[in-house]
């Protein structure tokens, strides 16, 4: 095989190489949608801190948000927190309660 040859078909690798990503990126979307449709979100509320009323009341208005999202079919707690006040703690507690009644909660 000459050198012009090997030339040629290095072109020609390439502009197939180049057709086939741009193929696939058109097709991919259609194809990912049909395979992995959603089935459900599942929302993710996280508390990062020392419980207190401020931080309570923010994942607490977060719970209230994903039961009332019909979209929203569970949620995962993320919690890191070293603890806090108990008042605070009891009304996350009874939040978390209550968004249980509705739709699965779990703590990641």
């Amino acid at each position: 095989m000459s050198g012009r040859d090997r030339s040629r078909l290095g072109r020609l690798v390439l502009v197939g190489a180049v057709v086939g990503l741009l193929v696939g990126a058109a097709v991919a979307p259609t194809v990912w949608n049909r395979t992995t449709g959603p089935d459900g979100t599942v929302a993710v509320i996280e508390l990062h801190s020392t419980i207190t009323s401020d931080t309570a009341d923010a994942v607490i208005d977060n719970l209230r948000e994903a039961r009332r999202n019909d979209s929203i079919e569970a949620v995962v707690l993320d919690v890191d927190s070293p603890g806090g006040a108990a008042a605070a703690s009891e009304q996350l507690y009874l939040a978390v309660k209550r968004t249980r009644e509705v739709m699965p909660v779990s703590r990641a």
